[in-house]
């Protein structure tokens, strides 16, 4: 009888050994230090007497490799279970169907989106490593985060003091071809050993260097003579999250080049205005009438201006002379834009509703905003839960709603057109508002007047995200004509990238992108906060990134909870396997435990939530909490 399992050295075919051991298989062949071990093919019968004769150890790993696992953006990471057995038949037995019996489990089914599921079990002996830890590195970045098991009781540590783990994570990325690995590695009488390679998720948040970066001119609370006399106050509404370096820099030579007449300033990334006067000057009638004619003449102007600034996107041919002509052009929409008296009339409304304690609506039938949210709430309520949108449907609506960038504003927002995962969230976030809520005509000459108002100002926060659309879509022409990822290009500065699109120079592309993350690091490290002091603060580790306001749903585990959705932000004591499934459903996700390099980290940049780990008593702090903002850049969770 032919022997079932394949040396681990010999596992090439990744469709029958699936990718974990395929790419251990390339580690071992290229030289790397990788533990011995064996494959049993999916469709291979069990014979725990096989493996037993093939190594002498008294406790064994078996882990799943499929070919569903591992894959860039859609690892599985801890679906499939690793269980550890005697070396005696009956434990071997129980533990090789319990890695095979992942294949029939209908939520593993649902969370690798498969009808079938081929397994194979990868046999290792089990050392007892000394030290342990997960490393995520692109060749540049090395961020490490590990266990020392040495000592009376565990402990975590981040630093490779001998460079040692990093030099045989460089070997292993380099055997396989994986540019930004993802890797788990064990050390054991002094030997490291590579347990694990597999992409990295694309999104990831920036860690700050240990060596300060200088913000670059323009970028700072002082521009000319007389800024160090201002109290710069953050605007917290339209920057929560420091803008990406490109865009920062890019508006920071702007400011500069005003002479310092700009109104605002960019501090750590983020927008600052001057303080506004204690009481705002009361405006008239004939002010109101004059301001509202204005407002309207500017968005004409702007609207007008869009198309031309198509052009210049269209335009765009890889050349500092059309990327410059493409700057020129979208910061005279922002200028457009913004040279309205919008701010003293939204003001105006403001006070109105504080001294009358009232909200004023926008009116539905002229708002934008309210049109396209009634056509959501349709959708909505007609929606199967158990069947998606139809892709036409999702298309037209992405077409009818003009393809929008999301909030915020900080020049890394995906439009609807690349994401229409974005797209059926937010028309999912209307299922529960079934009833569109029409503002009655009120006889107050004043509050229709402010209804004006506040139904131009959503149409004009709506022309403000057409400026960022086509931002967006100059950014990608530009990522595909240097061949490089669009992350890549928002983490240059303008500087570096007006160099690179006229010298092509992959080493100094590189070194730019490291440095324009370490700046954008260090604006993140230096968050500010604005919190009331009875506020519920809870601050983590930043785990994945971005920021979202949501409905609190506390259980211990995922599965716990019922009727999730995008608006739901689940805070929970861990995620287990069996939770995958949900994690692509959320609006984000806080764990009392876990790492940033840990399962629910991985699951969740892959779903492109925002996460928070390492948040302890996080459940019994929120426990009269309804509604949360969680910020998965700075590490903190905000009671509403």
């Amino acid at each position: 009888m032919s022997q079932p399992w394949t040396a681990l050295h010999d596992a090439a075919d990744a469709a029958r050994c699936g990718n974990k051991a395929y790419r251990l298989a390339q580690l071992a062949r290229a030289g790397c230090r990788v533990l011995p071990g064996w494959v049993l093919s999916a469709d291979a019968p069990f014979d725990v007497r096989a493996l037993l004769d093939l190594h002498d150890t008294r406790t064994w790993i078996l882990r799943s490799s499929s070919p569903l696992e591992d894959r860039a953006g859609a690892s599985a990471a801890g679906i499939f279970p690793s269980v550890v057995a005697a070396a005696i038949p009956e434990d071997l037995e129980a533990a090789l169907a319990r890695v095979r019996a992942a294949a029939d489990d209908p939520d593993v089914r649902a969370a690798l989106d498969a009808d079938a599921i081929d397994v194979a079990v990868l046999a290792q002996p089990h050392v007892p490593f000394e030290t342990w830890c997960t490393v995520e590195t692109d060749g540049e970045d090395f961020e490490l985060e590990g266990w020392d098991f040495r000592g009376d009781a565990p402990f975590r540590w981040t630093e490779d003091d001998d460079g040692r783990i990093r030099t045989a994570c460089d070997a292993a990325r380099e055997a396989t071809g994986i540019e930004n690995a993802l890797l788990e590695v064990g050390v054991a009488d002094d030997t490291v050993w590579i347990l694990q390679i597999r992409p990295a998720p694309a999104r990831r948040v920036r860690r700050a260097s240990r060596h300060p970066v200088e913000d670059p001119v323009g970028l700072g609370p002082v521009v000319t003579a007389g800024d160090e006399n201002v109290a710069w106050g953050w605007d917290h509404a339209h920057a929560p999250v420091p803008l990406c370096p490109l865009l920062a820099t890019l508006f920071g030579r702007w400011i500069a080049s005003s002479d310092g007449h700009y109104p605002s300033r960019l501090i750590d990334g983020r927008w600052h205005d001057r303080p506004r006067a204690t009481h705002e000057p009361t405006l008239d009638d004939d002010a109101i009438a004059s301001g509202i004619e204005a407002w309207d003449r500017a968005m004409d102007a702007v609207r007008a201006h869009l198309a031309s600034l198509d052009k210049t996107v269209s335009a765009l041919d890889g050349s500092k002379t059309t990327w410059n002509a493409f700057v020129d052009a979208w910061l005279a929409g922002q200028a457009l834009y913004f040279d309205t008296p919008s701010g003293a009339l939204r003001r105006a409304v403001a006070a109105l509703e504080s001294e009358r304690d009232i909200r004023i609506a926008p009116d539905p039938d002229h708002s934008i905003a309210q049109l396209r949210a009634e056509r959501w709430r349709r959708l909505a309520s007609e929606l199967d839960p158990e069947s998606p949108l139809e892709s036409h449907t999702l298309r037209n609506e992405c077409i009818a709603s003009g393809h929008l960038c999301a909030l915020p504003y900080d020049g890394r927002a995906i439009p609807w057109e690349e994401d229409r995962g974005a797209l059926l969230r937010a028309i999912l976030r209307h299922r529960d508002d079934v009833n569109v809520v029409r503002s009655t005509p009120s006889d107050d000459p004043v509050v229709e007047r402010a209804r004006a108002i506040v139904t131009r100002a959503e149409n004009d926060d709506d022309l403000l995200l057409q400026l960022y659309l086509r931002w967006r879509r100059a950014v990608v022409r530009i990522a595909g004509a240097l061949e490089v990822p669009v992350d890549e290009v928002l983490d240059v500065t303008l500087d570096a990238l007006e160099r690179a699109l006229e010298h092509d120079d992959p080493t100094e592309w590189k070194r730019a992108v490291r440095e324009g993350r370490a700046l954008a690091a260090q604006w993140t490290t230096r968050r500010p906060r604005r919190v009331a002091a009875d506020t519920t603060l809870l601050t983590g580790r930043a785990a994945s990134p971005g920021r979202v306001e949501g409905r609190v749903a506390r259980a211990i585990h995922l599965g716990d909870l019922h009727a999730i959705g995008p608006d739901t932000i689940a805070v929970v004591e861990s995620v287990l396997p069996a939770d995958a499934v949900h994690v692509r459903f959320l609006g984000g996700l806080v764990c009392e435990s876990g790492d940033v390099l840990g399962h629910a980290s991985i699951l969740a940049r892959e779903a492109g939530i925002p996460c928070v780990v390492d948040v302890p008593d996080a459940r019994r702090a929120l426990a009269r909490v309804d509604r949360v903002v969680l910020d998965g850049d700075g590490g903190s969770v905000i009671a509403l």
